[in-house]
């Protein structure tokens, strides 16, 4: 006999894990920047470099940007900023992981703490929130037809509804978008402090490709040409949109995907006039995504399911003889006292055998009728009927014989 059998790819979870991780590393500061006076404000994301995986764990690489802007003045109350990297490794511990498994890791920065140590030191300390999903890409097979010379032979078939997986990719997209700065606002001098936030993230899958838009809500802090207002800001919410090269995408894909930023930057440009007014904004984000094809399959289904499974049961026969009491289909008792048994079935309703399963012991029922004794002395008359009748007479105080009343054809 010959199957025709179709795969299906479904994505199966294998574990997942979460950790904190905590960093803290200590920064001297260059020798082209000025010294702290305070800390004003501080921030940063981390960005994962390198993920290798081993049977039941796994290597994960990574670091944190971190960014701050201090007073550097406090009479002339000036700003400036200092950056830096902090990396970090991890082992991390995953029961039944394999080389082959897709790896998702969601980092959350819960806190980051930029503390002045002296004028030209501080310390970076940073409490990171680790979460890892493992998951696999699982072929399912499943029988559409059967090939037989036979020609009695009937099938059963059944239509299903079911979401395979057509595209799978993982990849980065580099976002870049010039914001201007308004008309009332001085030419930018140095840039002190910037974020660039990712928004309102619409994803819609097209043929062959992933169409995204969102938005980037850009702020920067800068020092300007104005003397009387040496401080400047400017924030905008820049529109953008990115295509994806996606081998085998259509339309009606049903798209799932998990998008965050890694990294950004900001940086100052001269418009046409050759005026520093414009500045570069720019995101990396990273996409991993699944894309499911919904269609109708034909397979076989059996008319009735048997359980598959074998279950087999051991006796010890060997030795002395054992009792078994059995209620209610289950066994209750195993035991090599008879007594004991007897007591159990007993209290059950139930039975004792055996070693080889012969009854040893049953309850007996109780008789579905008694004797009627009238005040110890046996009753008159030979029929039951003249026997009740006479018991009933005596409890009346009536010493007849209903009996001999019964033969003469009288009523008592």
């Amino acid at each position: 006999m010959l199957t025709d059998t179709q795969m299906l790819q479904a994505m199966h979870f294998r574990s997942s894990v979460a950790l904190q991780v905590t960093l803290d590393q200590d920064y001297n500061v260059p020798d082209n920047k000025s010294d702290i006076e305070k800390v004003i404000v501080e921030n940063g994301e981390i960005q994962i470099q390198n993920i290798k995986t081993m049977p039941d764990k796994m290597i994960l690489k990574g670091s944190l940007f971190w960014r701050m802007a201090y007073l550097k003045d406090r009479q002339n109350c000036t700003l400036d900023h200092m950056e830096g990297e902090l990396p970090f490794e991890e082992v991390v511990n995953m029961d039944g992981l394999t080389e082959e498994a897709r790896i998702r890791v969601d980092c959350e920065m819960e806190d980051l703490r930029v503390t002045m140590i002296h004028s030209r030191k501080v310390s970076v300390r940073s409490v990171v929130n680790v979460k890892v999903h493992a998951s696999a890409v699982e072929e399912i097979p499943v029988v559409s037809e059967i090939s037989d010379t036979e020609k009695h032979l009937c099938l059963q078939r059944r239509t299903l509804d079911v979401s395979g997986i057509a595209v799978r990719k993982k990849d980065t997209i580099r976002i870049r978008e010039e914001m201007t700065l308004p008309g009332n606002k001085a030419n930018m001098l140095e840039l002190i402090w910037g974020e660039v936030q990712n928004r309102r993230v619409d994803i819609r899958p097209q043929d062959d490709k992933l169409l995204l838009r969102g938005e980037a809500s850009v702020f920067c802090l800068y020092s300007g040409e104005n003397e009387e207002n040496p401080f400047e800001y400017a924030e905008a919410d820049l529109p953008w949109q990115a295509e994806l090269p996606c081998s085998g995408m259509r339309e009606d894909m049903i798209v799932n995907s998990h998008l965050h930023k890694i990294a950004q930057s900001l940086e100052m440009k001269a418009d046409m006039d050759g005026e520093m007014r414009l500045v570069m904004a720019e995101m990396v984000l990273e996409i991993d995504l699944e894309a499911y094809e919904e269609k109708k399959l034909q397979t076989l289904v059996s008319k009735e399911i048997i359980h598959e499974r074998s279950k087999e049961v051991q006796l010890d026969i060997s030795g002395e003889q054992q009792y078994y009491a059995y209620a209610a289909g289950k066994v209750v008792l195993g035991t090599a006292n008879a007594a004991e048994a007897v007591r159990a079935a007993d209290e059950k309703m139930g039975v004792v055998v055996g070693t080889k399963q012969q009854y040893i012991w049953k309850r007996s029922r109780r008789a579905s009728r008694e004797t009627v004794i009238a005040d110890g002395t046996q009753a008159q008359g030979n029929s039951t009927a003249a026997k009740c009748l006479n018991v009933i007479l005596k409890k009346e105080g009536l010493n007849l014989d209903a009996g001999a009343l019964l033969e003469n054809g009288e009523t008592v």
